[in-house]
């Protein structure tokens, strides 16, 4: 059974994962309102990101108009309170024209964007220029209005970006790659991947008793580290020691960790890693803030270890099968840290 589930897993194609933004990781990747505020900050082109007039030009340029033919300096608010009672997500200001922009992630357009424009057309000399900026393509229902998606524009950004680097405060770039890698990682679809997920709809019993096979797993692998620590605390004597359990998932391993402090700027550690192997064993030193060159080998010499230094640790040839007896198990680590 669980057999047939791993040969169908295995023939899935790979998805990669996609990484998160600074956006999404504060709560936040799909929330107009933040979108909005960050927007307003990189359309105001004397704001001090030294971006200029990138935004502006490029929201121009996505809407198929001509940056050439507007002001390349512009001002920028949010929630721009009108006559009626509705707030405009962004107005862009300049003493030659105003442009009025509808920002749109998951919502519909439901806003009335007469009121927004005849906002917009106040104290501006010439007729407003209105934009519905959206995460998805809108049904264009206001001829005062350009309808543009976020993908449009932030290719007409990336675009005429190398213009504007040279220039920039280079702090806000990552700020702006980040926003930009939000925004495109939005799609539930494809954040979703809908082939697994069609795969665990069709196997999704057993999908769900092998997952709990799995936690049990993981369950008897902390179970046996546990019962070591504690075997570990009896058995080690006369020595400043902290002993715990460490593991990363959703990988399957678990680790008896002992730091041992022959002084306290110093920590060396014994890792005794528990698969489905075997157990496993590397002394390292975890810390040193002693002011003094401490030489691993000293300590591997003192216990009499056998193995090989690599990655910075010593790994010991010595290695137990996945079930032998704990006794034994915390035995071997005791005894290394008493002669340590």
């Amino acid at each position: 059974m669980f057999e047939k589930l791993m040969e169908e897993f295995q023939k899935l194609p790979k998805k990669k994962i996609k990484e998160e933004s600074f956006v999404s990781i504060c709560g936040f990747p799909h929330r107009e309102k933040v979108a909005s505020n960050i927007l307003s900050f990189f359309f105001d082109t004397s704001r001090e990101h030294n971006l200029y007039d990138l935004f502006v030009r490029s929201l121009i340029e996505s809407v198929g108009l001509s940056p050439e033919n507007y002001p390349s300096d512009f001002t920028s608010e949010t929630e721009v309170y009108t006559e009626k009672g509705n707030y405009i997500d962004l107005l862009l200001r300049n003493d030659q024209i105003n442009i009025v922009i509808e920002n749109k992630i998951y919502a519909c357009l439901y806003n009335d964007l007469d009121d927004y424009y005849k906002t917009a057309s106040e104290n501006s000399k010439n007729k407003p220029l209105g934009i519905v900026l959206s995460y998805y393509p809108q049904e264009e229902v206001n001829t005062n209005y350009k309808f543009v998606t976020y993908e449009v524009f932030f290719n007409c950004i990336k675009k005429n970006l190398g213009f504007y680097v040279q220039n920039a405060n280079k702090r806000y770039l990552p700020f702006l790659i980040d926003f930009i890698d939000n925004i495109e990682n939005l799609d539930w679809s494809e954040s979703m991947d809908t082939e697994f997920v069609e795969f665990i709809r069709k196997n999704k019993d057993v999908a769900i008793d092998f997952s709990a096979k799995l936690e049990e797993l993981r369950k008897g692998l902390r179970f046996q580290v546990n019962s070591v620590n504690q075997l570990c605390e009896e058995k080690i004597k006369n020595k400043k020691v902290k002993i715990y359990a460490w593991r990363k998932l959703p990988s399957l391993f678990d680790i008896t960790v002992v730091d041992y402090y022959p002084n306290e700027n110093l920590v060396i550690a014994l890792d005794s890693v528990l698969d489905l192997n075997n157990w496993s064993f590397s002394l390292w030193i975890r810390s040193n803030s002693t002011g003094k060159d401490i030489k691993l080998e000293t300590y591997v010499n003192k216990a009499g270890l056998i193995g090989k230094f690599e990655n910075g640790g010593f790994k010991l040839d010595k290695t137990f099968d996945f079930d032998e007896d704990i006794e034994v198990v915390s035995d071997f680590i005791a005894d290394i840290i008493n002669k340590l």
